[in-house]
């Protein structure tokens, strides 16, 4: 159901942003699309308990994911005093359960109760994660998960590297690369909220998931290189990185769904019997990925649609899959 408070928001931000700053030409554009990323992200993580935001700024994501999350309270940090005035007069009008600090982060961390801990932490191309998260290591929750921060924080890099068409052609492979850190608990989420009497998955060894996100990544240039002659071949440029794209990930993220029950070789085994579904299921994620901004989330679409395709190729028993060892 659609909240009316998204509407208000996108109203208010959109007037306020008549006076001062608070979003640029590119984000005021897709104001839509930008909304609808962050509803689709808290959809997925079901953000509960304490939620922190900084560099809070016009908003985004965190407004809108603090609309459709009653069960958590967003706590958002932002330095600029006439931002900082939006966001309180936003809470204020959405009638939302958050906190707004006027000042930066390494103070406002000194204003955080000292028992706060933070199920989520978001935010947008503010920084390096280096040299923030040492500074919230104390406020962390346990199953803390920033993945939204560390996917706009590489795109904010390669868009200071200026490679934007780079950046278009090895996007498969960054995604590749980002998802073998953190896709486990994209994993978890959709397998406890899906499927609750089955027994969750156990998650990679960071070194095997590395491994995983390195190797993908490396094969993902080398088969594009191969392609690269058929782009100057009219329509067989994109049709040949097309299929490509939806080979390489749909190998990728059923074999990291897949190994989160079965050993590696088992895996494998598993997506040589299934190819063709999977490499069928691979051409959704291909389309995701070939859309500008939207894929951005390719980790978070690829994962929980490879989760649910796992389950279903695994039929009756997959409640009863034995499960690898921490």
């Amino acid at each position: 159901m659609h909240d009316p408070r998204v509407d208000l928001y996108k109203r208010e931000l959109l007037k306020w942003n008549e006076r001062i700053n608070l979003i640029g030409p590119e984000a005021r554009a897709n104001l839509d699309d930008h909304i609808n990323e962050a509803l689709a992200a808290a959809e997925i993580l079901k953000p509960a308990g304490e939620v922190l935001d900084f560099g809070s700024g016009g908003g985004l994501p965190a407004i809108p994911m603090a609309i459709v999350s009653p069960e958590a309270r967003f706590h958002l940090v932002e330095a600029d005093q006439k931002k900082w005035a939006f966001l309180k007069h936003i809470a204020r009008a959405c009638e939302l359960n958050a906190v707004v600090y006027g000042d930066r982060l390494a103070r406002a961390v000194t204003r955080f109760p000292s028992a706060i801990r933070f199920s989520l932490v978001t935010s947008r191309a503010v920084g390096n994660p280096e040299e923030w998260v040492p500074a919230l290591e104390a406020a962390l929750g346990p199953g803390a998960h920033t993945p939204l921060y560390v996917l706009s924080w590489i795109v904010s890099v390669a868009a200071g590297l200026g490679i934007v068409f780079g950046g278009i052609l090895l996007m498969p492979a960054i995604t590749s690369l980002v998802a073998s850190f953190f896709v486990d608990e994209i994993a978890d989420h959709v397998e406890r909220e899906h499927y609750p009497t089955e027994p969750p998955g156990v998650a990679l060894p960071f070194a095997l998931a590395t491994h995983q996100g390195i190797k993908t990544a490396l094969l993902t240039i080398l088969v594009y290189l191969i392609a690269l002659p058929f782009v100057f071949m009219a329509g067989l440029g994109f049709i040949a990185f097309f299929i490509a794209t939806a080979w390489l990930l749909g190998r990728e993220y059923f074999q990291l769904a897949a190994m989160r029950f079965r050993s590696p070789e088992e895996a494998r085994t598993m997506r040589r019997d299934n190819a063709a579904t999977i490499f069928t299921a691979g051409l959704f994620i291909a389309a995701f990925v070939s859309i500008p901004v939207v894929n951005l989330a390719t980790p978070l679409f690829g994962m929980a649609f490879m989760v649910h395709m796992h389950k279903r190729l695994s039929g009756p028993d997959a409640a009863n899959l034995k499960l690898l060892s921490a």
